[in-house]
């Protein structure tokens, strides 16, 4: 699994690109030049994805434009599974890194659990999810962040001219 999540969508390690995964191809998208924070309808649209679900406030950090949920408000308690009733937030996501012809994308950060593993299969949860609804696999990447904080971290960005 560790492997796959790697590999399928580049590895992040507290935010920053794995030295490993880069080494063997896995390039995290987010660390390319050029990347800005989704802004103008992308940043409405999102937020508005994440209103659905209760969540507001979006922060703009460096090259993102960031939305943070609690580990309990996204998974199913001691578990990879995303509870029932936020999977709607997925649906919405996919679509919206169609839409610009590899301009948008989606860095998610889960927050470490090394005693149980959960880090890598609730970040693979995430990445299913997206990829179950129509989000390219070239346009999303999920990784597991280190520290205290029980947060789930989606980090939107463009790339300008990507898709030229």
């Amino acid at each position: 699994v560790i492997g796959g999540v790697q590999s399928a969508f580049g590895a992040l390690t507290s935010g920053r690109l794995d030295e490993e995964a880069a080494s063997n191809g896995a390039v995290l998208p987010v660390m390319q030049t050029g990347a800005r924070p989704a802004s103008g309808a992308f940043a409405t649209e999102i937020e508005n994805a994440f209103a659905t679900i209760g969540v507001q406030g979006p922060q703009v950090q460096g090259t993102s434009f960031n939305m943070v949920l609690r580990i309990d408000q996204l998974f199913v308690d001691g578990s990879a599974a995303i509870k029932a009733d936020q999977r709607a937030l997925f649906s919405q996501i996919g679509p919206l890194l169609q839409l610009e012809d590899l301009q948008r994308h989606v860095a998610v950060l889960v927050p470490s659990d090394p005693e149980r593993r959960l880090d890598v299969r609730r970040a693979a949860s995430i990445a299913r999810l997206l990829l179950d609804d129509g989000a390219p696999a070239s346009q999303i990447a999920v990784g597991v962040q280190a520290g205290n904080e029980k947060l789930v971290t989606f980090r939107f960005f463009t790339l300008p001219g990507a898709g030229q």
